[in-house]
């Protein structure tokens, strides 16, 4: 009787220690795989995301970051970051430093505290976007178009905007230090508290004929249109 006995209790408690080592291993992988989530759910945007996006249409992307997105070095070549003239698309707190924006659509957005620090934006539009406290120190702007933007606060130091069109466009304190302004289309511009520190002494202010004429060519659309 006592060694069936035994033998009882003994499958008992083995049946218990079974039952409590399941637990063990089940338990910890669900709270992991949890923890997991909400990291995710909780987790800061990247410090540096370098992205290959060139010719998407990111109109319905929301770059209306809390804090800094850090997207240096990243193609967006041809892409569409655009809204409409009746819902501007916002773009806050985006860093596009070193990145090739040549071509890209930023029109009718409402750009605040970016930068574009030495980004390629050749030939890219901005018209009728609303831009404030960003900075596009040594970018080159070649051909790129700036009509009928409101910009306040921003900065264009050392920028190549050559041959850029700003027709119609309302500019309060924004700063052109160093910035090689020959060839800009300026008709119907309107400046309040703007700086062209240096541009007469290294002669960005001179005569000069655009490639191709394509600012020529940009203009008489513009007017005609």
């Amino acid at each position: 009787m006592c060694r069936i006995r035994d033998v009882v209790l003994f499958v008992v408690i083995m049946s218990m220690l079974s039952s409590s080592l399941c637990l063990a291993e089940v338990v910890p992988a669900k709270t992991v795989t949890d923890l997991q989530r909400l990291k995710e759910m909780t987790e800061k945007i990247p410090s540096e995301t370098v992205l290959d996006l060139p010719g998407q249409d990111l109109r319905d992307m929301n770059l209306d970051a809390p804090q800094q997105l850090n997207l240096k070095g990243s193609n967006f070549k041809g892409s569409n970051f655009s809204g409409t003239a009746d819902k501007k698309k916002i773009i806050r707190n985006v860093d596009f430093s070193d990145c090739d924006l040549t071509g890209t659509d930023f029109s009718h957005t409402e750009i605040i505290s970016c930068k574009f620090t030495r980004a390629k934006m050749n030939k890219a539009t901005c018209e009728g976007a609303k831009i404030k406290y960003t900075g596009f120190s040594e970018s080159t702007l070649k051909n790129a178009n700036f009509n009928r933007t409101d910009q306040e606060s921003v900065n264009f130091d050392r920028a190549d905007a050559r041959c850029s069109s700003w027709v119609g466009a309302t500019l309060f304190r924004v700063g052109f230090a160093r910035t090689d302004e020959r060839g800009m289309i300026k008709d119907g511009l309107k400046e309040t508290d703007c700086s062209h520190e240096h541009a007469v002494k290294e002669g960005f202010f001179e005569t000069y004929t655009c490639p191709c004429g394509d600012a020529l060519a940009q203009r008489k659309a513009i007017i005609e249109g």
